[in-house]
C-alpha cells in the first residue's frame, strides 16, 4: 500500500480517540473516513492502535499467505494500490511463480508482481464489522 503519510505529530491524534473510533467500526469502508477525521495515515494508525487491532509480522508472511491460499483453494480479496490507481482481485488464486525477489501471481484473470525486497513492513490488521472482525495483511514499502 502506498502510505500517503500525513506529516505532522502522531501525538496530535489521541490514542484513546483512535481506539474508541476503531472499536466502533461496523464496516471496513468507514476506516478511511476515520483516518481522515483523525488526520492519520494508515501506517500511523496501525502503529498507534495497539496489538489487539494491529500487529507487525515478518515480511515473509506475504509469501506464506499466498502459498496457503493456493494450497487451500481459499478465495482472497487483494487490493494493490499506488497514488494513481487501485487493482482489486476477489476469488481464488491458482498460480504463484517466484522469481528472484519477485512473487508473481499469474492467473488467467489476475496478475500480481510483488518485489519482496522492497517490502518494509507487513501488518496484520483487524477491523470490527457488524458481522465480526475482518483481518487483513497490509504491506508497505519504504
Amino acid at each position: 500500500l502506498p502510505d500517503d503519510e500525513i506529516h505532522g505529530d502522531e501525538a496530535a491524534a489521541n490514542l484513546d480517540d483512535l481506539r474508541d473510533r476503531w472499536s466502533r467500526l461496523t464496516d471496513v469502508h468507514q476506516f478511511f473516513g476515520m483516518l481522515k477525521t483523525l488526520k492519520l495515515s494508515r501506517r500511523q494508525a496501525v502503529r498507534m492502535v495497539g496489538q489487539d487491532y494491529a500487529w507487525l509480522l515478518d515480511n515473509d508472511a506475504v509469501r506464506a499467505m499466498f502459498h496457503h491460499a493456493v494450497e487451500g483453494e481459499m478465495p482472497i480479496m487483494c487490493f494493490v494500490g499506488n497514488r494513481g490507481c487501485i487493482q482489486i482481485h476477489s476469488g481464488p488464486i491458482k498460480s504463484i511463480k517466484p522469481m528472484g525477489p519477485w512473487i508473481n501471481v499469474l492467473d488467467e484473470t489476475f496478475h500480481l508482481h510483488l518485489r519482496t525486497d522492497h517490502i518494509h513492513e507487513v501488518w496484520a490488521v483487524r477491523k470490527p464489522t457488524k458481522d465480526g472482525h475482518v483481518t487483513s495483511l497490509e504491506v508497505y514499502d519504504v
